[in-house]
């Protein structure tokens, strides 16, 4: 069976959700898979796959209808899984593809309408995480799932290395052409860490992508011992499970991955805009949030905005915060750092047995998407 798998170039939340349903079809069996994207997703996949899968060099989430079936020929698949896209279903709208699909979101709560074009796939898999039930009541195609995540042959380190700290940006980028906002971003952590207290005592490495990386060691100019890498799924985690200390962007899966590994993680201001919303929440949970709320920024799901106008008052809210308020962060950044942590991670998702890769698999199954292995 042919599966065409596409998800969104924003953040790795999206490819991370696609990598956990991959390799639940692999381990089961299907093997003929394409991936079709581009950018840091292409390379997130080529990097955690390799040559089990089959790979189409195309921007999706730009893509006009004439050009997505001149460069992909449809009829060859059966099932199309699409992770967040919101610009292919646009496509399909208009169009029969003729191939079974599902959808997978986990942002359902943060759409300001039903998202164009949904109602034409034969099922939309909805994470249960901060969900909220009356955006979903006009959907009849809908599948509530737990939290996708991987965290397979990963477990916490009881003592972990006392000097070793992670930084993660990789995910900070977006489908928009020329996007260089990530410079702006990382250049004024890594220079923030270089004015904490004895630095050049602890090993520090930075989660990054590849664009990042080549960007980063053109300009590298730090004096303190840290190393740019660009990792695995696993890697990322395994690195996560023995660092004594974790400096995040604030996006949902590697927070619902901490949960599950017992991680306590310090989150760096929000790069976009559904990472604002989500420290909103994180806060509520856990109260030890740098929320933009904190410094009067105010965003909020009762008053959501497009995408596109949220990312661009986030930056507005960064640029301004890092500029006024860099003494601040850096003072709870030391604090952090020098702090004694306790180990309880308060779990306020409540998780069955089976996964959500586990259960999108089932379900297809159950409705004749895929077929019998």
């Amino acid at each position: 069976m042919k599966i065409l798998a596409i998800t969104t170039n924003f953040g790795f939340g999206p490819s991370s959700k696609l990598y956990s349903i991959i390799k639940e079809l692999l381990a089961r069996g299907y093997k003929e898979i394409t991936f079709c994207g581009h950018g840091e997703s292409m390379d997130f996949f080529k990097t955690n796959f390799e040559k089990r899968l089959e790979y189409i060099e195309c921007n999706t989430d730009e893509i006009g209808s004439d050009d997505f079936f001149h460069i992909i020929d449809i009829k060859n698949y059966e099932l199309l899984i699409n992770v967040m896209n919101i610009n292919i279903p646009k496509i399909q709208r208009n169009t029969d593809l003729h191939i079974k699909n599902v959808f997978v979101d986990s942002l359902s709560w943060m759409w300001e309408k039903p998202l164009d074009g949904i109602d034409e796939y034969d099922i939309y898999f909805v994470q249960n995480a901060f969900i909220d039930s009356n955006n979903l009541l006009s959907y009849k195609n809908i599948q509530t799932i737990n939290p996708i995540i991987n965290t397979e042959g990963i477990t916490k380190i009881t003592e972990s290395k006392s000097n070793r700290i992670l930084l993660n940006f990789a995910g900070i980028f977006t489908p928009y052409e020329n996007d260089a906002f990530f410079k702006e971003y990382i250049l004024f952590y890594l220079k923030l860490f270089e004015k904490i207290p004895n630095i050049d005592k602890y090993e520090i490495d930075c989660a990054c992508n590849l664009t990042q990386k080549k960007w980063i060691e053109s300009i590298n100019r730090f004096d303190y011992n840290i190393t740019f890498k660009v990792m695995s799924h696993k890697e990322f985690l395994s690195a996560a499970c023995k660092a004594s200390r974790i400096f995040t962007t604030p996006g949902l899966t590697f927070y619902l991955e901490c949960l599950e590994l017992g991680l306590k993680p310090y989150y760096f201001l929000p790069s976009n805009y559904s990472q604002a919303l989500l420290l909103e929440k994180y806060n509520k949970i856990s109260g030890n949030c740098t929320t933009l709320s904190k410094y009067e920024y105010n965003f909020s799901i009762d008053d959501l905005l497009e995408e596109s106008e949220g990312v661009a008052k986030i930056r507005v809210a960064f640029s301004d915060i890092s500029t006024r308020h860099k003494e601040e962060i850096l003072r709870n950044t030391i604090s952090y750092i020098y702090k004694e942590l306790d180990n309880e991670v308060e779990n306020k998702i409540q998780y069955r047995e089976e996964s959500g890769a586990s259960s999108i698999i089932r379900i297809m199954l159950e409705k004749g998407l895929l077929n019998g292995r």
